[in-house]
């Protein structure tokens, strides 16, 4: 996968993983259940191995996992996310997209939803700040910042701190007001 975004990226001292394949730890998913409550249905399109879609069913939510390959997920689907027309059904969308894609896949989340559902992202805390992706702040039903008051580890057994902050950027078609933020772990 090619970096677009160097500059953001930096050195890790880590190969990228292909596909961008970084689980999500439980907690982070665990952060966002205590903000947004979530229509029972959700989809969940970058899904890898399962780690946010099994949070959200443990807690009672019905999960579609969709990813660009196959990672041994039983009942995930092989579908390029950003070729999708629409969801299977009424449904919220929650991941943790492809750092690369990030920007693609919030818009192409918010083309295909409609007026009652939401869209949640984990993405750096400071992806809200691109000019570039202003109105998607602005023009878009933007209600909610959930900062992360600790840092995800991304690589299993790496002994660096993590370098990166993150936040949930959460978007709800039924928001009318201004957005919030709030700050948790």
């Amino acid at each position: 996968m090619q970096n677009k975004d160097t500059a953001m990226l930096g050195t890790s001292g880590y190969e990228r993983v292909e596909h961008d394949l970084y689980e999500t730890p439980a907690w982070c998913t665990e952060v966002l259940l205590r903000h947004v409550v979530f229509k029972k249905d959700i989809l969940e399109p970058a899904a890898g191995r399962g780690a946010i879609a099994k949070v959200l069913e443990a807690n009672g939510y019905r999960t579609t996992c969709n990813d660009i390959v196959d990672r041994g997920l039983s009942d995930c689907r092989i579908v390029d996310f950003l070729t999708t027309k629409c969801t299977a059904a009424a449904c919220d969308i929650v991941t943790n997209p492809p750092y690369n894609l990030a920007e693609e896949f919030v818009r192409h989340a918010l083309r295909i939803t409609k007026r009652g559902e939401k869209v949640a992202m984990l993405l750096r805390n400071e992806w809200d700040c691109a000019f570039n992706r202003a109105d998607l702040f602005t023009d878009e039903p933007f209600k909610l910042k959930i900062v992360l008051n600790r840092r995800p580890l991304w690589v299993a057994g790496s002994t660096g701190s993590p370098r990166h902050n993150y936040a949930w950027y959460v978007w709800d078609h039924n928001w009318y007001d201004p957005p919030e933020i709030r700050y948790d772990r």
